[in-house]
């Protein structure tokens, strides 16, 4: 199939990749789970593998961006035991979160908070008793937000930027020793899962509990020949992950 005239998206039958950079999924790994590998939970395991998230750590998820990615997060980080904040920037985002909690049967370890709040960061404080969040990521690219994170993340914390290809103006601007050497802060991103993550990544989207949850974030399934649906729906923002079979 040709390249539209954007220049950047296309549908393929075929597509050609070194065997190096391709896993085999499980036989019994069903599509609906199997998709969430790469552009969703497989990228968030990737991100808090980089973060380094451990349980007890205060995880703290800022926006929305591209959601699939924030929500993902939420998913990785009640999986590896964090204690997350999910900082929403509307109210289906908000939705979306709260459903994740509840499908992993209710939990403490998630909070709610509402960036367009003008005390959110000191709501932050607050839930983390005034030392900040272990860990960041953020969705927004908004150079505000980042330096936000910047100054809430905890002495040793580390900020990880996940793409946002809904922010054209994508920059961060930061005095290298006041908000980062003073604190001893880290500063990584990456846009790909890595192939040595895989097998966690699997053993991840096969978890039952991971799966419930996945459920919320996986809001409406398309077949192939109503992808133009599929597409419009995404640019409402009222959706999770859409997914669209390439065999119905």
């Amino acid at each position: 199939m040709p390249v539209p005239e954007s220049g950047w998206a296309a549908l393929a039958q075929y597509q050609l990749a070194d065997e190096g950079v391709c896993t085999i999924l499980p036989d019994d790994l069903d599509f609906k789970y199997a998709i969430a590998a790469e552009c969703s939970v497989g990228m968030a395991y990737c991100a808090q593998e980089f973060l380094n998230v451990k349980p007890g750590d205060y995880l703290m998820l800022l926006g929305s961006g591209q959601r699939q990615f924030s929500l993902s997060h939420v998913i990785v980080g009640l999986y590896r035991g964090a204690r997350v904040i999910s900082v929403v920037q509307d109210d289906y985002q908000a939705e979306r979160v709260r459903a994740i909690g509840e499908a992993r049967g209710g939990t403490p370890d998630l909070h709610i908070v509402d960036m367009n709040s003008p005390d959110w960061k000191d709501k932050v404080l607050s839930l983390t008793d005034g030392n900040g969040p272990e860990k960041a990521a953020d969705f927004t690219s908004e150079e505000e937000v980042l330096n936000a994170a910047l100054h809430l993340l905890a002495p040793q914390g580390v900020l990880y930027i996940q793409e946002n290809l809904y922010n054209p103006n994508r920059k961060l601007s930061i005095d290298p020793y006041a908000q980062l050497a003073e604190k001893n802060l880290t500063v990584t991103a990456t846009i790909d899962s890595r192939h040595v993550d895989r097998p966690g990544i699997i053993r991840t989207i096969r978890n039952k509990e991971v799966q419930h949850m996945w459920d919320q974030v996986a809001t409406h399934e398309f077949p192939l020949a109503e992808v133009d649906k599929a597409l419009e729906l995404t640019v409402t923002r009222q959706c999770g992950k859409v997914l669209v079979h390439p065999h119905r």
